[in-house]
């Protein structure tokens, strides 16, 4: 574990950082922390004391805008895991409330424009005038394959091998792994599936040697 302050003083100036490995993650408060290596394609900003991001090995291709609190809304005690071998066109990561956390499994792979915000931003209130929207968790297995414009809302999971297809919006847990998962609000579509980085045409051809 390694305390960003001083990462940061180590490598003074920050601009320099910022020109040779283009991470960019401006810290605001006390006790913030990452563990492994800083992936060349992450920036963001963390307002709030206690916050930890784990960077898990070989994210090279793995695009993405971290938010955890706001200038004006700092957060305490949120946890941000992004898992071995995860690639990603451009995720967008969003954590608002204290004690939040957002968990990627290992071997993922998310496309273009996709959301997971585990927060609503706003609140709704009961007839009590308590806040009944509070984001808690966002939990994605490993080999998750996550389509174009997807958002992922607050509280939800995505069970192993599944796959999210484009334009979906995750509402709620999907425990089942190896499905099919499309629509808004998300349901499953297909089950006992897996899936394969490689294209079909590749599979096909390897097929026919």
């Amino acid at each position: 574990m390694r305390k960003l302050k001083k990462i940061f003083i180590k490598f003074i100036p920050f601009k320099k950082i910022r020109h040779q490995c283009e991470f960019k993650l401006n810290i605001h408060g006390k006790n913030n922390s990452w563990e492994g290596m800083l992936p060349k394609r992450i920036n963001g900003q963390v307002y709030g004391n206690n916050n930890k991001i784990i960077f898990g090995e070989n994210l090279q291709n793995f695009q993405a805008q971290i938010m955890i609190g706001t200038k004006d809304s700092p957060v305490n005690d949120c946890v941000l895991i992004i898992g071995a071998n995860s690639t990603a066109g451009n995720v967008h990561i969003l954590l608002l409330e204290d004690n939040s956390s957002i968990t990627i499994g290992e071997d993922c792979m998310f496309s273009e424009n996709v959301k997971i915000w585990c927060s609503d931003t706003h609140s709704i209130l009961d007839s009590d005038n308590k806040v009944s929207n509070i984001g808690k968790f966002v939990e994605i297995g490993n080999h998750v394959w996550i389509g174009a414009d997807v958002k992922i809302c607050k509280n939800t999971k995505i069970a192993d091998n599944s796959v999210v297809g484009w334009n979906s919006v995750v509402t709620k847990k999907f425990e089942k792994s190896n499905t099919v998962i499309v629509g808004n609000p998300a349901k499953v579509v297909k089950e006992n599936i897996n899936w394969d980085r490689r294209r079909p045409q590749q599979i096909l051809n390897e097929e026919k040697q």
